[in-house]
């Protein structure tokens, strides 16, 4: 009698034990829109917030949508870093990404762009085609290594830039005249010349630079003379012409000087070659040298 006892309370408790089980597993399949007496299409409103460990939406097959009026974050921390929302499998796109409340870049405050930043290396599989400017940061090289690129052009972006000609570069038109000497690198008109006396420089620009700029540092000692300088070209009908004229003016005598004018010329090295001229009328006067200032656009 006692061993039929012991007997049925093993027997209940393991039914207990397989109901208890069958319980809890039944309880992954529980229809919940059945059980709060709902019908298919019916949606429940939860006025506070849902915490669970997590969510399956649609099965195999068969799938479902998720509905969001807000923003996705992540609010656990590592060691105080913000964790990043993770996407742990392929994700598909139908719409357009953009940053902030806006979409496009005209919708973006000037003062505060929000721009899409991916911060990791991005591989393209498929076209790429960009509507838009593209720029690279200042010192990056743009490897199209094995690439074939047709019709690529780069912007039109203008450098300012100098170039310098020496005293020391001139030389004398008259191959006579001897009495010049390059003190201290300027070309100097020394005691041996007597009369009015012209130097050549060549000059060598980029093509297509935008000449904006000429400048002369001279040495004029002289109120009754002058220090001047010209820039010539010659171009294609074998003609020289005046570019831009310099000259420290006959009333000047206060010893080292410099005078500049601006002008708006384009080089054209395919018919025109361009050179500086100096001249003396004293012997003591000086040309330090000529500076030309000119802009450039890359590329070149």
């Amino acid at each position: 009698m006692k061993r039929k006892a012991i007997f049925s309370v093993v027997l209940t408790s393991l039914i207990a034990t397989l109901f208890v089980a069958g319980a809890v597993y039944a309880a992954s399949e529980i229809n919940i829109t059945e059980k709060l007496g709902g019908k298919d299409g019916d949606f429940f409103n939860v006025d506070g917030t849902m915490m669970m460990d997590s969510v399956k939406i649609g099965r195999q097959g068969e799938g479902g949508v998720t509905f969001f009026n807000g923003t996705i974050v992540n609010i656990t921390t590592n060691d105080g870093v913000d964790n990043p929302v993770a996407f742990g499998d392929n994700v598909r796109i139908d719409g357009r990404i953009w940053r902030g409340a806006t979409s496009g870049p005209e919708a973006a405050d000037a003062e505060n762009p929000m721009p899409v930043i991916v911060n990791d290396d991005l591989q393209v599989k498929g076209k790429t085609t960009l509507e838009g400017d593209v720029s690279f940061t200042s010192g990056k090289t743009v490897d199209f290594t094995g690439a074939t690129v047709n019709g690529l052009t780069t912007g039109t972006a203008e450098y300012t830039s100098y170039m310098r000609v020496p005293g020391s570069a001139f030389k004398a038109e008259d191959s006579a005249i001897v009495g010049y000497s390059y003190t201290g690198g300027a070309l100097d008109a020394n005691s041996d010349a007597t009369s009015v006396t012209t130097y050549a420089a060549p000059v060598n620009l980029p093509n297509g630079a935008k000449i904006t700029e000429l400048s002369m540092r001279a040495n004029d000692l002289d109120a009754a003379t002058s220090v001047k300088a010209w820039l010539n070209k010659i171009d294609s009908n074998y003609t020289s012409s005046t570019v831009a004229t310099l000259e420290t003016g006959a009333s000047f005598s206060g010893g080292d000087t410099t005078v500049s004018t601006t002008m708006d010329h384009t080089v054209v090295n395919e018919s025109s070659s361009y050179y500086v001229r100096g001249e003396f009328e004293k012997d003591d006067n000086k040309i330090y040298d000529l500076r030309v200032k000119y802009t450039v656009s890359n590329p070149y």
